[in-house]
């Protein structure tokens, strides 16, 4: 019965009434009713499922609490659309658009706070260049400046540009050539794809930088040279992950061989 009745609301396709059954205080509430699929043999777990297995790891703490809270609304919103939501021929395709474009404005609102939170930003990448940091927790930072470069693609190029160079602002090109030199595959190849989503949303920065490092720094740890190095070096397509670094290193290649 009630699982009919939280279908009918998705189905009215208001975002305001989406605003508040997704708050802190009803979100689990929600899942919960959602549990209870009349098409189901017994309830799934959605509730302990985001409880104990989804849990956002907060690596470094924020300074913004409602820069956090808004990452664990957007997480569960995301596990509601992707997982839970039955297909389109059960809920009508206006109610999953709707979802998308909420979660699509938390993005954005994420990537804002983001870039005013210079403590975190600070921390984040001179732990990610901490010669003694241990490989699991720099795989942890380094995917989740991953997971916020992958936000930052819902906004328009200019906003993209400004979040690109905040992080610029912060040391983000050599914080990427210190972890491209580092052979361990789960550690290079995401920071191949932070300076991939870099290369696409202003190569001219990407240039910029290089051009400024060539007339300063050893030959040896030149951006450019990590990656014509890494190119020349590369195992091979084996793993979707390495083909997806392996194709972002191509793109700066020629962003660097159009100096």
């Amino acid at each position: 019965m009630l699982f009919d009745i939280f279908k009918s609301i998705f189905m009215l396709n208001k975002n305001a009434i989406f605003e508040i059954m997704f708050t802190e205080d009803y979100i689990f509430e929600v899942l919960g009713i959602l549990e209870y699929d009349p098409s189901l043999s017994e309830p799934a777990g959605h509730r302990q499922f985001i409880r104990d297995r989804a849990q956002f790891k907060e690596c470094i703490p924020f300074t913004n609490p409602t820069l956090l809270d808004k990452i664990h609304q957007t997480y569960r919103v995301q596990y509601i659309q992707d997982i839970v939501s039955p297909t389109p021929s059960v809920f009508e395709d206006n109610m999953l658009s709707t979802l998308s474009s909420f979660i699509f404005l938390n993005k954005a609102d994420i990537v804002s706070m983001l870039q005013e939170d210079e403590i975190f930003l600070t921390k984040l990448f001179q732990q990610l260049q901490d010669e003694n940091l241990d490989i699991a927790r720099r795989i942890d930072l380094a995917c989740l400046l991953r997971e916020f470069c992958n936000f930052s693609n819902t906004l328009q190029v200019q906003g993209r540009t400004s979040f690109l160079r905040s992080l610029a602002n912060k040391r983000l090109f050599p914080t990427l050539e210190f972890l491209l030199a580092i052979d361990v595959e789960e550690i290079w190849s995401v920071a191949a794809d932070i300076l991939s989503f870099a290369t696409d949303t202003n190569p001219s920065l990407v240039r910029d930088f290089m051009v400024q490092e060539a007339t300063s720094h050893d030959e040896d740890a030149l951006l450019v040279n990590i990656v014509i190095e890494r190119v020349v070096n590369h195992p091979g397509c084996n793993a979707e992950a390495r083909c997806s670094a392996y194709s972002g290193l191509l793109s700066t290649q020629k962003i660097c061989t159009d100096l």
